[in-house]
């Protein structure tokens, strides 16, 4: 086989691996966003709808109730890897003397235990979805409320 032949075959070989890469992750890309369960991806899928990056965690309580397009999330933060100081004004949380009703809706229990919060809120939409991030500083704890406006068709 000619030198030629060999760089064309070559070429060639790698255009169609790169076009499977690119698809494969495009396919994955897709696959974080529309995963709404608990299981899999739960914090990708949450930095995605909500457009923000959630921090080192240490743990996390999840539930997603399909007849009402709502998924909820405690995680507690390891505030020990990272400024949650730093954290709450790079992703625009504000300073809130309240707490939300939909918080209290799904971990009253955590909220009311809190012992001098410090709370910051985010809120936000887009096309899809509405979002809601309550951050205590004092504890580490970040709830997220995410609704979603539609059943479960997969985002294009």
């Amino acid at each position: 086989m000619s030198t030629k032949k060999i760089i064309i075959v070559g070429g060639i070989a790698v255009f169609a691996l790169l076009g499977l890469g690119f698809f494969g992750l495009v396919s994955f890309t897709e696959k974080i966003a529309n995963s709404r369960d608990c299981e899999s991806f739960n914090v990708d899928h949450i930095e995605v709808r909500a457009k923000v990056n959630i921090p080192p965690v240490l743990d996390a309580d999840c539930n997603y109730d399909a007849d009402k397009k709502r998924k909820t999330t405690v995680f507690i933060l390891n505030k020990q890897v990272f400024d949650i100081v730093e954290y709450s004004r790079l992703h625009d949380f504000k300073k809130t003397d309240s707490i939300p009703a939909n918080f209290r809706d799904f971990d009253a229990d955590g909220i009311s235990a809190l012992k001098n919060p410090k709370l910051f809120l985010r809120e936000g939409k887009t096309q899809t979805n509405s979002y809601s991030m309550l951050l205590d500083t004092q504890s580490g704890k970040l709830w997220v409320d995410l609704r979603y406006f539609y059943d479960e068709n997969p985002i294009r």
